[in-house]
């Protein structure tokens, strides 16, 4: 039988694994729409336009970026760092 305190370990490491992931991708995120503000920047486009990005990942064959959360990408990042 487990010992609670072996389990309570294990949940505190599945925890600090999800956390850190979450830091990689925000970090991700936001120095891609960092990149993606500043080509808009250099090449003078007043505005961003993104298509329709509902079930985008659905409809994808390649199925790689299934974890990456394209509707806060489009939210958090662009929408806020076009106001800078």
């Amino acid at each position: 039988m487990l010992s609670l305190g072996y389990i309570n370990q294990r949940i505190a490491h599945y925890q600090s694994i999800r956390i850190k992931r979450h830091h990689i991708l925000q970090n991700y995120l936001h120095q891609a729409s960092r990149k993606i503000i500043e080509l808009a920047k250099t090449y003078q486009v007043g505005k961003i336009v993104i298509g329709e990005i509902k079930e985008i990942k659905q409809h994808n064959p390649i199925k790689t970026f299934v974890q990456i959360p394209i509707q806060r990408f489009v939210q958090m990042n662009i929408t806020t760092k076009t106001d800078e």
